[in-house]
């Protein structure tokens, strides 16, 4: 079961476990499609889309901590996840999108100590409440780097979301 953290205006934020991570799988992809295509469909693209993302956020899972709304029915409305990368064994996503050369972890570890990754960001579109969930999965998402005096985080984004983040002003 998942982790509670807390409440906020109609919307509680949890800690996922393995268990949820399917769900949270289904939840990104679907709000991706919906966000990049216009809305979903669930054919062998999707189908094995879906079942490499699953099987790399199982792969992580022990590296990362997923942060997930629900809204009062229950129902996922956002999912953020952070994922530290001393010690961690996998290729970070932008490698895997541009090649290892865009990056080395451990040259980044050697001059920060610690390297972060944010990813796996959804909020679902019809859930807008003026970036208030949006900053507070980022919030709650980037929190635990703070405990550490130095570190990097990095992130893929799109020119959309980018444009979001500028004007809440992160």
């Amino acid at each position: 079961m998942d982790r509670f953290i807390t409440n906020y205006e109609g919307v509680s934020l949890w800690q996922a476990t393995r268990s949820t991570v399917s769900d949270i799988v289904q939840f990104v992809i679907d709000e991706n499609y919906k966000h990049h295509q216009g809305g979903v469909t669930h054919d062998d693209i999707y189908l094995k889309e879906t079942f490499s993302v699953l099987m790399e956020e199982l792969e992580m899972f022990d590296h990362s901590s997923t942060i997930v709304a629900r809204d009062f029915m229950g129902e996922i409305v956002g999912v953020i996840r952070t994922t530290h990368w001393n010690n961690n064994p996998h290729k970070l996503p932008m490698q895997i999108l541009f090649g290892e050369n865009i990056v080395t972890p451990s040259d980044l570890i050697a001059c920060y100590q610690h390297l972060w990754h944010i990813g796996r960001f959804a909020v679902k579109q019809e859930y807008s409440n003026k970036g208030v969930l949006f900053k507070l999965l980022m919030l709650y998402a980037i929190s635990p780097i703070f405990k550490y005096r130095e570190g990097v985080l990095l992130a893929e984004t799109d020119a959309k979301l980018l444009r979001v983040m500028q004007a809440l002003s992160i």
